[in-house]
């Protein structure tokens, strides 16, 4: 991801703050727009922050709920990061505690019929 797009997207791939407001201000490059208003066509979650944010431009609200919005975001996709990396940990784990399980399975087996 370059500069410019770090500066419009985040780690999710979602707007960030910096490019909602320069967006909503109609300060940003024609190619940034181009590119906000593709993400827009397939991003319902950011189409309808922009929406609402739209809406109450005029109540001063709008950069506190764009921090709020972009703080949960933050938190959802690292959280979702951290499962993604425990995965191949998770798969080694499951492999081994499988194989220890035919492992008993196989000895228990093995005595009953010895045994018989």
């Amino acid at each position: 991801m370059n500069r410019r797009n770090k500066r419009l997207f985040n780690v999710g791939g979602c707007l960030t703050l910096e490019a909602i407001s320069d967006f909503l201000k109609g300060t940003l490059a024609p190619h940034d727009i181009r590119k906000i208003n593709q993400h827009l066509e397939n991003c319902m979650v950011c189409s309808e922050a922009l929406k609402g944010f739209r809406n109450q431009r005029r109540s001063g609200a709008m950069r506190s709920d764009i921090a709020f919005l972009s703080g949960k975001i933050r938190k959802r996709y690292m959280s979702h990061g951290r499962v993604n990396r425990l995965m191949p940990f998770m798969i080694i784990v499951s492999v081994l505690l499988s194989l220890i399980l035919l492992l008993v399975v196989y000895y228990i087996i093995r005595n009953f019929l010895a045994a018989g």
